[in-house]
C-alpha cells in the first residue's frame, strides 16, 4: 500500500507539473536531447552523427522484499548457488548503482553505446527458523555489475514519428557469487517508437531478452512521456516492465521512473530521477541523478 501511495503521489506531482508546463511553454519542442533514464538504450531517440555523449549516473534503491522474484539491486540472480540463502528469503534490500554511459552517433540515425556500473548492495535475509529478520543472514557487496553494449537504428517516418530497432548485449562482468551479476550472456532485441509534437512526446518499446544459461528469458516493455516546460527544462515519466518466470512462478516486475531534464548549458544536462515500484516483485523506491555531457 505504501508503494501504491507513493506511486500515486508521484503521478499526481508529474500531472501538476505537466499542466504548469503546458500553460507556461511557448515555442518549445521535445527534441532528441530529451532522453529517458531507465530506457535510454532502447528508446527511439538518438544522438547526432559524430557526436559523443557521456553520462555519469548514481541512484539509491531500496525495498522490503518478502515477495518472490530474483530482483536485487543489479537484477542479478542467485540461482545455482546452494551454499547461500535463497533470494526468496530476502527481507530488505538497500544500496545503489553508479553508472557510466557512453554513447556515439556513428551515422545519422545510428547510435552505439556501452554502459558499465558499480553495485553497492546490502541484503538482509529472514531467519530460516523463525521467518523473521531478527537473527537472519546479512550480505554486503561493493563490486561491478554486468556490462551492456547496444546499437540501434532509427527510421524517421516523418517529422513527428520515429521508429527504431536494435539489440542490447549483456556481458557477465558482475559477480554472480555476490549477487551483483547474472553470470550469463544475454541478448535483448527490441523495437521502439516516439511521437513528438511541439512541447510533448509519447513513446514505447517492446523487447525480449534471451539468456544463455539457467535464467528464464524475459519480455520487457515500457511506455513513456516527456513534456517540455521551456528551452531549459522538461519533465519525463517512464513505466517499465519485466515479465518472466522464476522458481515456477510468474513474475511481473513493473515500476515507474519520473524525472526532470534540466539543460544547464548547451552541452551539459542535469537529470534528477526517482524510481517507484508498482508491483510487489519490483524494488520499492529510489532517488538518483545523472549529469550528461555532449560534445
Amino acid at each position: 500500500m505504501r508503494g501504491a501511495r507513493v506511486a500515486m503521489g508521484a503521478g499526481l506531482g508529474a500531472l501538476i507539473l505537466g499542466c504548469v508546463a503546458l500553460v507556461q511553454a511557448q515555442d518549445v519542442k521535445v527534441t532528441d536531447r530529451d532522453r529517458l533514464w531507465e530506457n535510454f538504450r532502447r528508446e527511439s531517440a538518438v544522438v547526432d552523427a559524430q557526436q559523443f555523449r557521456l553520462e555519469l549516473q548514481g541512484i539509491t534503491l531500496n525495498a522490503d522484499r518478502n515477495s518472490p522474484g530474483e530482483q536485487v539491486i543489479s537484477r542479478g540472480t542467485p540461482a545455482g548457488m546452494p551454499d547461500q540463502p535463497p533470494v526468496e528469503n530476502i527481507n530488505t534490500v538497500a544500496g545503489g548503482l553508479v553508472r557510466l554511459l557512453a554513447t556515439y552517433g556513428v551515422f545519422t540515425n545510428v547510435e552505439l553505446g556501452a554502459q558499465i556500473e558499480g553495485v553497492f548492495q546490502e541484503l538482509r535475509f529472514n531467519n530460516t527458523n523463525t521467518g523473521q529478520a531478527a537473527g537472519g543472514v546479512f550480505e554486503s557487496a561493493n563490486t561491478f555489475g554486468d556490462m551492456w553494449l547496444y546499437g540501434k537504428y532509427r527510421y524517421k517516418v516523418n517529422d513527428e514519428v520515429g521508429v527504431a530497432g536494435g539489440i542490447e548485449l549483456r556481458l557477465p562482468t558482475g559477480n554472480r557469487g555476490k549477487r551483483t551479476g547474472t553470470g550469463e550472456f544475454g541478448t535483448n532485441p527490441f523495437v521502439s517508437t516516439r511521437y513528438a509534437r511541439d512541447r510533448w512526446s509519447v513513446g514505447a518499446h517492446v523487447g525480449y531478452q534471451f539468456n544463455n544459461g539457467s535464467l528464464d528469458d524475459q519480455f520487457n516493455w515500457d511506455v513513456d512521456g516527456i513534456i517540455a516546460a521551456s528551452s531549459r527544462w522538461a519533465i519525463r515519466a517512464e513505466f517499465t516492465g519485466w515479465n518472466y518466470n522464476y522458481a515456477g512462478q510468474k513474475i511481473d516486475d513493473v515500476y515507474c521512473s519520473p524525472g526532470i531534464e534540466y539543460s544547464f548549458s548547451e552541452n551539459i544536462t542535469v537529470r534528477p530521477t526517482a524510481q517507484v515500484g508498482i508491483t510487489k516483485p519490483a524494488l520499492g523506491w529510489g532517488l538518483g541523478v545523472g549529469v550528461a555531457y555532449t560534445f
